[in-house]
C-alpha cells in the first residue's frame, strides 16, 4: 500500500536517507561527523518542501517497506527500500514492485532529474531504462 508521509514517519525517512547515502562516494568523502552535520539540514529542508510517499504493509501502516521523496512534475530526490527487501547486490529483490510502484506513484514518468545518487540507483536506472540527469544543485531548490 502506498500512502502519504505521516508525522511519525519523518524520523525514519530522514535517518534511512542519511544512513543509506552516507556510504555513497557522492556524499563527498566526509568524516562521519562532517557528513551528518552537512547533510542533516539538507535532508530536513528537502523533507520540509517535498512530497514523500511511503510503501507500507497494508495490514500495519507503520511497517514501512520503502519510500520516495520528490517534487511533483520536477525532480526526484531519493528512493529508499529497506535492506530486508534488497538482494545481496544492494538492489531490491522486490524492486520491480516496490521501487517501480513508488516511482509510478510520483507521476514523474520515466525521465526525471534526480538530486542524490548511489550505486544502487545507478543500477536501477540502467536496468529499467530511466532517463534524467544527476542535478545535485536542485537540492537547494527544495
Amino acid at each position: 500500500m502506498i500512502r502519504s508521509l505521516q508525522p511519525g514517519d519523518r524520523a525514519f525517512v530522514a535517518h534511512s536517507w542519511l544512513k543509506s547515502f552516507e556510504s555513497s562516494h557522492w556524499a563527498g568523502g566526509l568524516s562521519r561527523d562532517e557528513y551528518w552535520r552537512a547533510f542533516t539540514p539538507v535532508v530536513d529542508a528537502i523533507l520540509d518542501a517535498a512530497t514523500v510517499l511511503v510503501e507500507c504493509n497494508p495490514e500495519d501502516h507503520e511497517h514501512i517497506f520503502g519510500w520516495v521523496c520528490y517534487r511533483p512534475n520536477a525532480v526526484l530526490h531519493y528512493v529508499y527500500v529497506k535492506a530486508l527487501f534488497r538482494d545481496t547486490r544492494g538492489d531490491a529483490s522486490d524492486q520491480p514492485r516496490l521501487a517501480r510502484g513508488l516511482l509510478m506513484a510520483t507521476g514523474l514518468g520515466t525521465r526525471a532529474d534526480y538530486t542524490f545518487r548511489t550505486p544502487a540507483w545507478d543500477r536501477y536506472r540502467a536496468t529499467h531504462r530511466l532517463g534524467g540527469d544527476y542535478e545535485p544543485r536542485l537540492r537547494e531548490d527544495a
